[in-house]
């Protein structure tokens, strides 16, 4: 295992070539700030160098504070996430915080905190929620619309089978067929969503 002075180094560097994409803080075992990105500066509003030294959870409002706080308690066995909101400039932005222990025989030498900024993901999600709904109303319309006609025509066509001569039989089955059509058309429709080899 490397030593927590080759690690923060390592991650430092690497941090500074991804400048602008994740935000990144290294904790040492007491949860103070030992390095912050500029991201993740700029997220919380300070420079980086004035987070460092600071306590990770004196960075949240009290209520993010609790939630944090108990969750804390669980790192030793896994890493924490944690979703946020966050407004910046009229917009709602969603956040992922992550911190990740690094461990050597069970001691935690540090921990590397990531943020994520979520809100394309959750603006994408609600899109696709929007458009599902969009599609289920289409097919429940299209079904409303077509089949209780199709029903009624049905009903009406084999009363008149019933009572046709041999002249018009050929014609209502002719009729009936059309109706058995376009009935597996709009059930096409409704279970694909297309018209397919019809």
């Amino acid at each position: 295992m490397m030593p927590p002075e080759e690690i923060e180094t390592t991650i430092c560097s690497t941090s500074q070539r991804e400048e602008g994409q994740e935000g990144l803080l290294l904790l040492n075992p007491r949860g103070h700030i030992i390095h912050a990105n500029e991201s993740v500066a700029a997220f919380f509003g300070l420079p980086a160098h004035k987070l460092t030294g600071k306590p990770f959870l004196a960075l949240f409002n009290r209520r993010e504070q609790r939630m944090l706080a108990e969750r804390y308690k669980k790192i030793q066995d896994m890493p924490l996430r944690y979703l946020m909101t966050r407004e910046e400039d009229g917009d709602i932005r969603t956040y992922a915080l992550t911190i990740h222990p690094v461990q050597e025989r069970g001691k935690t030498l540090m921990l590397v905190v990531t943020l994520h900024d979520f809100t394309m993901i959750e603006n994408l999600q609600r899109e696709r929620d929007c458009s599902l709904n969009r599609e289920r109303t289409c097919i429940e319309s299209i079904s409303h619309h077509f089949f209780n006609p199709l029903a009624i025509a049905k009903g009406y066509l084999q009363l008149a089978q019933e009572e046709a001569d041999n002249g018009s039989e050929a014609k209502l089955r002719a009729a009936s067929q059309a109706l058995d059509r376009i009935e597996k058309v709009v059930k096409t429709i409704i279970s694909t969503g297309d018209l397919g080899d019809l």
